[in-house]
């Protein structure tokens, strides 16, 4: 399998992703998606978890910033009540969010984590920004047919990653 395609880990929940785990692989600044990451798709406002989550990253001086390939009004709406910076429109698989993040935190890609429940984008966005590839299981299966479709495709990608890397991955897979 391709490296362009592979994650560094694999998260069964992007909520078990410690702040010290972050620390331990060099992490100062992470690079959220929304949309079956943080919450289900087409969740309008941050949960109770995802605000503590991001709370605990703050708290512990790690940066956040979202990256979405969502409208401005989307992502903006999402991301004002965590009180973060955020790009939208990003086009990811772009290096834009990596580029944006290592401007605004004044950071090095390798000094930043891209984290998403898609390989094609998420994870293509982390590798052609040089930053760490964290991907999430979905949170569920609630999505258009494009990305159904796309899912479709990152299956065989996703179970050879975790077939083949037990110690990158975590959660229940």
């Amino acid at each position: 399998m391709s490296k362009r395609l592979q994650p560094d880990f694999y998260f069964d929940s992007v909520f078990s992703i410690s702040p010290s785990f972050l620390f331990d692989h060099g992490i100062k600044a992470v690079i959220l998606d929304i949309d079956n990451t943080l919450v289900p798709a087409n969740e309008k406002l941050p949960s109770e978890q995802a605000r503590l989550w991001v709370s605990e990253l703050k708290s512990n001086k790690i940066a956040v910033m979202i990256a979405s390939n969502n409208t401005k009004k989307r992502v903006s709406v999402f991301a004002d009540p965590l009180d973060i910076p955020y790009v939208s429109e990003c086009l990811k698989p772009s290096k834009k969010p990596v580029i944006t993040a290592c401007t605004l935190f004044g950071l090095k890609p390798s000094e930043i984590a891209v984290i998403g429940d898609q390989v094609f984008t998420d994870i293509g966005s982390a590798r052609n920004g040089g930053a760490l590839a964290i991907l999430t299981k979905p949170i569920n299966n609630t999505e258009n047919p494009f990305v159904k479709l796309k899912r479709a495709a990152e299956r065989p990608i996703v179970k050879d990653f975790i077939k083949n890397n037990k110690d990158k991955c975590f959660g229940k897979e």
